[in-house]
């Protein structure tokens, strides 16, 4: 298990100025060699709890590679992307996308 951010989300939500926002959760693109996707992926949802949700888009551009579609917390984005760097080095990182959401606590 990778160990967790020692501030919690809802203290990053209570600690902001009114009317500031912080994205709650992201969306990482993840490129993959097909001949090692259904392990990579494994290892992805094995390298955190709570395991993050993994979409897959096989090869959407013809690049010949997997595609990824990794959602989780904010809070770690820092950690999955060291354990990919990490664990698998040949993967490409994309696109990083937020929700977000307002200040007041939901």
């Amino acid at each position: 298990m990778l160990p967790r951010p020692a501030l919690s989300e809802d203290h990053r939500i209570r600690s902001l100025p009114q009317g500031e926002s912080v994205p709650l959760s992201v969306s990482l693109i993840l490129r993959v060699d097909p001949r090692n996707a259904f392990q990579a992926r494994r290892q992805l949802h094995s390298c955190m709890a709570p395991a993050p949700r993994i979409d897959v888009v096989a090869d959407p551009n013809g690049h010949g590679q997997t595609t990824f579609i990794i959602k989780l917390a904010y809070r770690d984005v820092d950690a999955l992307m060291h354990y990919v760097m990490t664990h698998l080095p040949t993967a490409e990182f994309g696109a990083l996308g937020t929700r977000l959401a307002t200040g007041a606590a939901r």
